[in-house]
């Protein structure tokens, strides 16, 4: 951690207290070296805005298998033809 933090910001007294800021030069380095990117967001629509940058995003293919969503759905239904379910009227 002793890294990243100014000088300014390093404990003098040997205690393990950091000062609580923005430091906006050291977040931006810290995420060049990480590989990453450093957005501010001042507002809450700005998540909104940052996470749907064309630069930010990604496109993933995924195989799902629904097969036994709708092999579940038809045992339900088996189910309730088999025990009259659908014609009979519930009262409440």
């Amino acid at each position: 951690m002793r890294d990243y933090l100014p000088p300014s910001a390093i404990p003098t007294d040997g205690s393990r207290l950091y000062l609580s800021r923005l430091d906006e030069t050291n977040l931006i380095r810290l995420a060049a070296i990480t590989g990453l990117s450093y957005h501010r967001l001042e507002k809450p629509e700005d998540l909104t805005h940052a996470l749907l940058e064309k630069d930010l995003a990604s496109e993933h293919r995924i195989a799902v298998d629904i097969r036994w969503t709708l092999a579940l759905m038809a045992l339900l239904l088996l189910l309730l033809t088999r025990f009259n379910l659908l014609k009979r009227k519930i009262p409440f």
